[in-house]
């Protein structure tokens, strides 16, 4: 990956985690202005949101690997 890619997906990444703070059943329901979202909901959605940012990494190195392999 480019330095300037890099740079611009570090961007994005703080600008959706200013904090880079763990997201927490707390944090979840402030986000989603849901104060009501239960417990088992909010670990639901945290584990959903964390597996889907696996499969993107995961797709991202393979790709990325595939680009070195071609040049």
């Amino acid at each position: 990956m480019s330095e300037n890619l890099k740079k611009i997906e570090e961007k994005k990444l703080a600008s959706f985690i200013p904090d880079q703070d763990d997201l927490t059943v707390e944090k979840l329901r402030e986000l989603l202005a849901r104060p009501t979202l239960s417990e088992e909901e909010a670990r639901e959605i945290i584990l959903g949101i964390s597996t889907l940012v696996d499969i993107i990494i995961d797709y991202q190195s393979e790709q990325e690997f595939n680009l070195n392999q071609a040049a």
